[in-house]
């Protein structure tokens, strides 16, 4: 999967906006995913494998992610 597709997905199955999940999920600023989205910048390894994790998840195991960073 590219890595404008593999963040695609990734904010997709999350059911958020892309800034909340840059910000929730991947403690980045929303600015860094657009550009790995946009393919500007390549996604380092360790974001890469924590994002394929992050879509091997159930949608009941994200939930539960996005469900325990509620304010």
């Amino acid at each position: 999967m590219s890595d404008p597709e593999l963040i695609k997905a990734a904010v997709a199955a999350s059911g958020l906006s892309a800034r909340r999940f840059a910000e929730r999920i991947m403690a980045r600023d929303e600015r860094t995913l657009r550009r790995w989205s946009a393919g500007d910048t390549e996604i380092p390894p360790i974001a890469r494998r924590w994002l394929e994790n992050w879509l091997e998840l159930t949608n009941v195991g994200r939930a539960r992610v996005v469900m325990s960073l509620d304010d």
